[in-house]
């Protein structure tokens, strides 16, 4: 998966370096468990008197001692730091699934049901599976062919394409050329070509695709700053956010009566895709 906040990717072994390496002053901050009330010990009225502070777990001597016990095992056993990011990942996730199962169950009609959005394959299919993508998200160029034999060897298959340009500039502009064109009747033909073609894309590159597709780019040009095109890509945007999309491809699927759902963040094999449409 490309993701948007690029710090997800990296900040996991810094995480694990710094709870563990806090481990001792955490400790060191945890006050002793007091001894359960008994009739004797209970006051028999409020008193003004102020409690005795408690004590450290551990004294300095024994903090800085944990520390270096700590940063040792750590050089020693560097793969710990490993295990501990490739859990929390798995720990986010689960979060992410979790969030994004409860979104999709309250935006389902914006998902499944948007008749303005782009789709390929059987239009009254009885599958459906959303895919959230950008043109320059290398992942999502891999996932073009993948996408397109789903489609060739389920013929009960609805895609609908949610253009989400997360990488700006060139990104922005191929999304707004696709769906201009689809205001053309080419949207696939464009969608395709854009995929398949080199990063990084241009202006240049991008209308010289557009011709090559047979599509007028003066009016493409024109078509791409109106409000039909604006609203689509606001529209895409804020279904990202209710689902937390940590970045692309991302897919949801469902099938016709929008009561099971499944959701994959990232790029997935064509085997994987299709077991969960079997699901469906």
């Amino acid at each position: 998966m490309t993701m948007m906040p690029r710090a997800l990717r990296y900040g996991f072994s810094t995480l694990a370096v710094a709870l563990l390496l806090q481990a001792p002053s955490a400790l060191a901050q945890m006050p002793t468990s007091p001894a359960p009330a008994t009739p004797s010990s209970m006051p028999a009225a409020a008193s003004n008197t102020t409690p005795a502070a408690t004590a450290p777990v551990f004294t300095p001597e024994q903090q800085k001692a944990l520390g270096s016990i700590i940063r040792n095992y750590l050089l020693e056993n560097p793969e710990v730091l490993l295990q501990a990011s490739a859990k929390l990942r798995e720990k986010m996730q689960q979060q992410q699934t979790q969030q994004a199962m409860e979104a999709i169950q309250l935006n389902k009609a914006a998902l499944f049901s948007n008749p303005t959005m782009p789709t390929y394959g059987n239009p009254n299919g009885t599958k459906l599976m959303v895919e959230f993508f950008d043109y320059q998200c290398p992942h999502c160029k891999s996932m073009g062919k993948v996408v397109s034999d789903l489609v060739m060897q389920n013929t009960d298959l609805k895609v609908i394409f949610m253009e989400l340009p997360i990488f700006g500039g060139a990104s922005e502009l191929a999304a707004k050329t696709a769906l201009a064109a689809q205001m053309q009747g080419k949207y696939m033909p464009l969608h395709t070509a854009m995929l398949a073609a080199d990063n990084p894309l241009t202006e240049e590159k991008i209308y010289a695709l557009a011709k090559a597709q047979g599509l007028d780019v003066g009016r493409l040009k024109n078509d791409m700053q109106s409000q039909g095109v604006a609203t689509k890509l606001n529209a895409v945007r804020d279904l990202a956010e209710k689902l937390n999309l940590q970045g692309t491809p991302a897919f949801v699927l469902s099938n016709s009566g929008q009561t099971v759902f499944k959701f994959v963040p990232g790029e997935a094999s064509a085997q994987n895709l299709q077991g969960l449409l079997n699901q469906l």
